[in-house]
């Protein structure tokens, strides 16, 4: 909303998200099908696939029209014998960056901010540029990272109103993303 709010509105035109996905699906395809010498791919995704497009967690990011085209992308990947990561992104703003960052899986984040008991029914959020932020990472740091699907949003205490304060950008700064991303997604070791 114009009014301050933390209210947001997601629609994706149908037509534009089949379009995208479309392309998407087709350089997937060559990537796989070429003798490339691409090591590692980080592909931007949506939260709200774990929990099903017809949820009410999926239908806050966009449903069937907003989350079809990347379902279709990230099982077109995961065929592949490419090296990736997926990065299941709450609802992208065009605020600012440098907001200290949440991780997650299997839309564990988007879930628990549907159940918070305040009745928002909103969905988590992270900037464009915190999005662009966490892939260049997760490109420099790809081994550790490989295989992986992991939801990111802003951490819950940084909302909108922290947008470039001091306190968001510093506690952004001091983040070590590689120790939170494991913390939350790495896959439980068992030792015999």
């Amino acid at each position: 909303t114009n009014d301050g709010g933390d209210a947001c509105s997601i629609i994706v035109p149908a037509a534009e998200s089949r379009d995208l996905s479309e392309r998407l699906l087709a350089e997937i395809g060559a990537a796989a099908s070429s003798g490339t010498s691409l090591r590692h791919i980080v592909m931007r995704s949506s939260m709200g696939l774990a929990v099903g497009t017809s949820s009410e967690a999926g239908m806050a990011m966009g449903g069937d029209a907003a989350l079809d085209g990347p379902r279709k992308a990230e099982e077109a990947l995961r065929s592949t014998s490419l090296d990736y990561t997926i990065l299941r992104l709450g609802a992208l703003t065009d605020d600012a960056g440098m907001v200290p960052l949440m991780f997650g899986v299997d839309d564990s984040i988007l879930s628990k901010r549907m159940d918070n008991g305040e009745g928002t029914r909103r969905p988590p959020i992270v900037s464009r540029a915190d999005a662009a932020r966490v892939s260049t990472f997760l490109l420099r740091e790809a081994n550790s990272f490989k295989g992986m699907t992991i939801d990111c949003s802003w951490h819950p205490k940084f909302g909108r109103n922290s947008v470039g304060t001091e306190e968001a950008i510093q506690a952004a700064g001091r983040q070590d993303l590689k120790r939170d991303i494991l913390n939350k997604c790495a896959p439980i070791q068992e030792y015999a």
